[in-house]
């Protein structure tokens, strides 16, 4: 018999794809229990900057909130200037 198993991450992964409108009020929550490397890297891959900035600043990781804005801006310079 299969198991469901219900964690954050798939609850966010789900949210993303039904209705991405309500992933930042999911991350704004306190206990949103999310894996923050998990988190990070379903919303990278689905370019939620501003969401990857408030499960930053729900979780207090605000230096590594600051370090991944410089790195997307840096990055989006080089492709502007590379015409990407």
């Amino acid at each position: 018999m299969a198991t469901c198993v219900k964690t954050p991450q798939l609850v966010l992964f789900v949210v993303l794809q039904t209705n991405d409108a309500l992933v930042a009020p999911l991350l704004r929550l306190k206990e949103n229990n999310c894996h923050v490397e998990e988190c990070e890297r379903v919303l990278m891959k689905n370019k939620k900057y501003n969401e990857l900035v408030i499960l930053y600043q729900t979780k207090g990781l605000h230096k590594k909130g600051v370090i991944s804005i410089h790195f997307l801006l840096m990055l989006l310079v080089d492709c502007q200037v590379d015409r990407c």
